[in-house]
């Protein structure tokens, strides 16, 4: 009631979205901003680009996504959706080989 009632009052939008649809707004985060947020912020991401699709959203507009969660805390949530993360042993020489990989 309360959001319902702050988006009516201040003349702003909402959007819902589906499960695929928030999948895609974890890639677009991850790939577009280099974050790799959980669920709410897939879902909030996902709802500035519906926004952004209907017009509501223009490109001259400043935008600000709170993203707080990061995606390590949902992960079986992207299962199957995104490509498996290669696992390597917790040394500095193994990151550094996968990075110049």
């Amino acid at each position: 009631m309360f959001a319902a009632r702050a988006i009516r009052d201040s003349g702003g939008w909402a959007s819902a979205v589906s499960d695929a649809e928030l999948v895609d707004g974890i890639r677009w985060l991850a790939q577009d901003t280099g974050v790799f947020g959980e669920t709410a912020g897939g879902v909030t991401a996902a709802a500035a680009l519906s926004l952004a699709r209907a017009g509501r959203l223009r490109g001259d507009d400043e935008v600000v996504l709170c993203i707080t969660g990061h995606g390590l805390k949902t992960i079986e949530a992207v299962g199957g959706a995104l490509a498996e993360a290669p696992v390597i042993a917790p040394r500095l020489r193994d990151v550094a080989a996968l990075v110049e990989g």
